[in-house]
């Protein structure tokens, strides 16, 4: 029972964490002509701070702009995970960009508000 208990606490409150959390943007990567920009975060990770059964994922919404032109996008901290596919990477604009981390990690004492998220995203040709 006390099992079901704590999987049932931690699918709660990871549904409860996925939700938008800022609706401001925030450039994290600019280089020559491209600039990439955070629009918004729902983080369904398990928070640091509880036993889950899985990891979660975070779902992490980006915009690449070029010259003017701009693409909407979204990658993901979870890769494959029981049979799904979670993509932390694609290729736009002849760049390929790949989520590397989401910064902080969700912790059920404490709010996350959309200014502290720090994204590390690898960009190559």
């Amino acid at each position: 029972m006390k099992r079901f208990l704590i999987i049932v606490c931690c699918f709660s409150i990871v549904l409860i964490g996925w939700s938008k959390k800022g609706i401001n943007s925030k450039t994290v990567y600019k280089k020559g002509d491209i600039e990439i920009t955070l629009q918004a975060v729902r983080d369904g990770r398990c928070p640091v701070d509880m036993m889950c059964w899985w990891p979660g994922n975070a779902e992490v919404d980006l915009k690449i702009i070029k010259e003017g032109q701009a693409i909407d996008f979204t990658l993901n901290t979870g890769g494959p995970v029981y049979g799904r596919l979670f993509n932390k990477d694609t290729t736009l604009f002849g760049k390929q960009i790949t989520l590397i981390a989401l910064e902080p990690y969700p912790d059920t004492r404490k709010k996350v508000k959309f200014k502290r998220y720090e994204v590390t995203l690898e960009v190559t040709d």
